[in-house]
């Protein structure tokens, strides 16, 4: 359990969210579960179903979607790795990478930021990588 986090909170979400499954169809107008109609699957689909409920939520994902779970999951891990370091390293890379997105933010926000927003970014992506690498690593 203390050894694989991540797993078990993403088998714990799978089993939470077949307890309350979505209707297979819709009704385009009104929203609801149309009642004359019915979708039938393969077997195997039902089979392999958490891994192609997945899938398909991967590729209905929008460009920006996909690059905000991609940023949260790599904050996740970076503040997981920040855990399992020595408390000053851990203050200090913290520190860094709290500043170098306080800054890419502003930068990004100013009409000719475009450039330290993106050195600021090239400075602060590595730790932040760096540190979710640490916490996978363990």
């Amino acid at each position: 359990m203390r050894r694989h986090p991540i797993a078990l909170a993403l088998t714990t979400l799978l089993v939470l969210s077949a307890l309350w499954p979505l209707p297979s169809l819709l009704d385009a107008v009104t929203g609801a579960p149309p009642g004359d109609a019915d979708l039938t699957r393969p077997f195997l689909y039902l089979l392999m179903a958490p891994l192609t409920n997945l899938l398909d939520a991967l590729t209905f994902l929008s460009l920006a979607r996909a690059q905000a779970l991609v940023a949260t999951w790599m904050v996740a891990l970076a503040l997981w790795g920040l855990r399992r370091v020595p408390r000053p390293l851990a203050f200090a890379l913290g520190a860094a990478i709290v500043f170098g997105l306080l800054a890419a933010g502003s930068f990004r926000h100013r009409h000719y930021g475009t450039y330290f927003y993106f050195k600021t970014l090239a400075f602060t992506g590595p730790i932040v990588l760096a540190c979710a690498v640490a916490a996978l690593s363990r």
